[in-house]
């Protein structure tokens, strides 16, 4: 399987676009756009996209959010799993999220 490598822009809440992530760890980032002010999170599907969950920050209950610049080591316990970045709170500017294996 070809590594994940995509990032996506918001201007508004909604989903980024989703690719498939081998099993093991991978990284979620949250890069600096135009004077971002969001959260993003970080989901996975285990079912090819038709329901999507919050992946938790390993070892712990948090979700996988993000609200500045920075990236988050996140596992994937199934291979051929989807994930994709969700952008679920836009307050101004443009908000760029990543995932990168």
């Amino acid at each position: 399987m070809a590594l994940a490598n995509k990032t996506d822009s918001f201007t508004g809440t909604g989903n980024g676009s989703a690719t498939k992530v081998g099993k093991g760890y991978f990284g979620f980032s949250y890069g600096t756009g135009s004077s971002p002010v969001g959260t993003l999170l970080c989901e996975i599907s285990f079912d090819d996209g038709s329901t999507y969950q919050t992946l938790k920050v390993p070892g712990g209950t948090s979700d996988a959010s993000m609200n500045a610049a920075g990236v988050l080591r996140l596992f994937n316990p199934m291979e051929g799993a989807i994930a994709r970045t969700r952008c679920s709170a836009y307050t101004s500017g443009t908000l760029v999220g990543g995932i990168h294996q």
